[in-house]
């Protein structure tokens, strides 16, 4: 029992993309596998991993996609396609880069029955289709965009991820999902105010290792510096309606969780401005009407966001940042 627990803390998803019951699958099926691709144990053959499975429906078949690649010697490692109900490996499609320091860490994508991976390293993004006998077909290829640990969304048949190593190269980039034709890139960069009580000042910020949600028919960012966005996407590029700066950190990549009109963002470093130590951070969505007006007053009311700003005008609301006597602030 020891290692079944262990197991499912490994593969606990960023998000809720895997049930908790499918980790004693997992644990069974990787303490089998472990000694021809041994990166599936983790750097220290210990079951600990970065690698999150996704279950998906292909076929009608249910599986669970792992896309692995640890620490290994030799670097290999790649997509694992595993039956759900009796976890018997069905195929491989081999994809890692070729340094030993590199990494398999983005979830995989599943639409429109295709199945795409990606990696920042070298290899790039590659898409493919399940054939009947759970063989992996690719069907194209683009070396340029490498996703780092993000699971890009799809959108009438257009795949948006934040591409790159980081921490100067990332950007958010479109493609057609259909031929991995690139559509366009765009650094989301901008110049905000660094929150501090006694003298804000101006601070050059990005996305940079950020990640991309999808929700309600919407598709927001959260940055790595601590930063939320709405997000209006299209064929010609991208449009920042609306962002605020919810806590100036160092470092925020574990990937957001929205459910239940809240939003829930964890805080891997401590906050810039008060100090405060990594924790999980629970905020409140709000419609537009009751974000942009007090219950009492009618006035434009500040929830601690602080620097909400427009680049255009849009019916985009920002989570209201709320105290802790509202929701929570869970220090890890």
């Amino acid at each position: 029992m020891h290692r079944q627990r262990d197991a499912l803390r490994a593969f606990r998803p960023p998000g809720p993309a895997l049930h908790s019951g499918l980790g004693a699958v997992l644990s069974i099926l990787l303490c089998a596998r472990g000694a021809d691709w041994p990166h599936l144990l983790g750097p220290r053959l210990d079951m600990t991993t970065p690698d999150t499975p996704v279950p998906a429906t292909l076929h009608g078949r249910r599986l669970i996609l792992v896309f692995a690649g640890g620490e290994s010697d030799p670097p290999n490692g790649g997509l694992l396609v595993l039956d759900a109900a009796g976890g018997m490996e069905l195929s491989r499609f081999p994809w890692r880069a070729r340094r030993h320091e590199s990494v398999n860490a983005a979830p995989p994508v599943v639409a429109d029955g295709w199945v795409v991976i990606s990696e920042c390293y070298g290899m790039g993004t590659v898409a493919l289709r399940m054939e009947a006998s759970g063989e992996m077909r690719p069907l194209w290829t683009n070396r340029q965009i490498g996703v780092h640990f993000m699971q890009p969304p799809v959108q009438s048949d257009r795949l948006y991820a934040i591409t790159g190593h980081g921490p100067g190269d990332n950007a958010l980039v479109c493609l057609d999902l259909k031929t991995g034709r690139f559509l366009w890139r765009d650094p989301l960069r901008w110049t905000d105010v660094l929150p501090a009580p006694q003298r804000p000042r101006p601070a050059a910020v990005g996305v940079r290792l950020g990640w991309l949600v999808a929700a309600g028919g919407r598709v927001f960012c959260q940055g790595e510096r601590g930063h939320w966005l709405w997000l209006d996407l299209g064929d010609d590029g991208v449009t920042v309606t609306s962002w605020c700066w919810l806590f100036p950190v160092a470092q925020a990549w574990a990937a957001p969780a929205i459910a239940d009109g809240r939003l829930y963002v964890a805080q891997n470093a401590p906050c810039a401005i008060t100090g405060d130590s990594p924790r999980l951070r629970c905020y409140r969505f709000r419609p537009p009407e009751a974000e942009a007006r007090t219950a009492t007053g009618g006035r434009e009311e500040d929830q601690r966001c602080g620097n909400r700003r427009h680049r255009a005008s849009g019916d985009a609301a920002g989570p209201r940042c709320a105290g802790d006597a509202d929701l929570f602030s869970a220090v890890q």
